[in-house]
C-alpha cells in the first residue's frame, strides 16, 4: 500500500473487542483506547495463557458512525481492538468498569483505502481522493467512514488507513 494512492481491496472479517464513544475524540478516546488495551491485555495473559492460547491482538481501529454529518461533540465511534477469533465476551476481563467491552465481529468484503500520512486534521483531501475513486470507479459506499491506525498519534508522522466498504452501483437500463 502507497501513501495517497486509493485502492481496491478485499479483507476477510475481523473479531474485535469494541467499545462506543459519542463526542470529540479528544476527549473520548485516550479513556477507551486504554480501557480496550488494558481489558485486551487482561485477558490475553490472564485467561488465555495459562490455558495455552496465543491470543493475537492487532491494530487500533475506529468506525465513524457520523463524522462526515455531524459536528465533533455529536461523533458516534465504534473503536475496535483486533483479536482473535477464539475470544468471546464471557471471557474478557474488563479493565475499566466505567467502559463496557464487547466483542463483535466486523465485516468487509470489498473495500477500498487509502494510507494517510500526516496528522489526522490533515485528512480531509485524503478522504476527498478517497471517496472520489469510489465513484470513478463505480462503486458506492456502504459502510461507515473507518480508519485504522498503524501508529501512535504521539509520533512525528501518524499513519492511517482510511476505509469505506463499497458496491457497485447498480447499472440503469434504458427505456
Amino acid at each position: 500500500m502507497r501513501a495517497f494512492v486509493p485502492e481496491l481491496t478485499r479483507l476477510p472479517k475481523r473479531r474485535v473487542l469494541t467499545v462506543t464513544t459519542v463526542g470529540s475524540p479528544n476527549k473520548a478516546a485516550q479513556r477507551c483506547v486504554n480501557a480496550l488495551f488494558g481489558t485486551a491485555s487482561a485477558t490475553k495473559f490472564n485467561v488465555y495463557a495459562p490455558q495455552k492460547k496465543k491470543m493475537l491482538v492487532g491494530r487500533l481501529a475506529c468506525r465513524w458512525m457520523n463524522a462526515l454529518k455531524a459536528p465533533p461533540s455529536k461523533w458516534e465511534a465504534r473503536w475496535g481492538l483486533e483479536v482473535s477469533g477464539f475470544v468471546t465476551g464471557r471471557d474478557l476481563l474488563q479493565e475499566d468498569p466505567k467502559t463496557r467491552i464487547r466483542v463483535a465481529d466486523w465485516e468487509y468484503g470489498l473495500v477500498a483505502q487509502i494510507l494517510h500520512k500526516g496528522p489526522y486534521a490533515d485528512e480531509w483531501p485524503s478522504i476527498e481522493k478517497l471517496q472520489a475513486f469510489v465513484q470513478e470507479k463505480g462503486y458506492r459506499i456502504v459502510g461507515p467512514h473507518e480508519e485504522e491506525y498503524l501508529t501512535r498519534p504521539d509520533v512525528k508522522v501518524p499513519m492511517t488507513i482510511i476505509r469505506y466498504r463499497v458496491k457497485k452501483r447498480a447499472v440503469r437500463k434504458r427505456a
